[in-house]
């Protein structure tokens, strides 16, 4: 199932679910986020109860899936590792650091959106790799 998952391959993980139960692990949701396979997660979101790791977020931000790491700041906000996403988003898309600009200055959590507001404006991308 994690590896029809990181593949796109809905199909396939529709008929995993329904006739096996093993080799579905949270590796499931943070591969589909990897990839940009938004159906994807939105099924195993309904249908699994495995959930992600923190790396779903980071990855999908990292890949520039900002619909996806939208879904995740509602769904699960608990597993965004901030940090390492407003890090991928100042490195690779200015869209992504303004919806999280925005979405920081509505909720009012000050301490990211100083994070967010210094690297926005002021920090080039960073050159060093990140790990997950």
């Amino acid at each position: 199932m994690d590896g029809a998952a990181g593949h796109g391959k809905l199909d396939v993980l529709k008929w995993l679910h329904k006739n096996r139960s093993e080799g579905c692990t949270t590796a499931a949701m943070d591969k589909a986020a990897a990839g940009g396979h938004f159906e994807v997660l939105l099924f195993l979101h309904s249908k699994r109860s495995e959930g992600c790791t923190m790396d779903a977020a980071v990855n999908a931000s990292r890949n520039e899936h900002v619909e996806i790491l939208q879904w995740f700041f509602r769904f699960y906000p608990r597993m965004i590792h901030r940090e390492k996403v407003i890090v991928f988003a100042k490195r690779y898309n200015y869209y992504l650091m303004d919806w999280l600009h925005r979405n920081y200055q509505a909720t009012g959590e000050r301490t990211v959106l100083a994070e967010i507001n210094s690297s926005f404006y002021l920090t080039p991308p960073e050159t060093e790799e990140l790990t997950t």
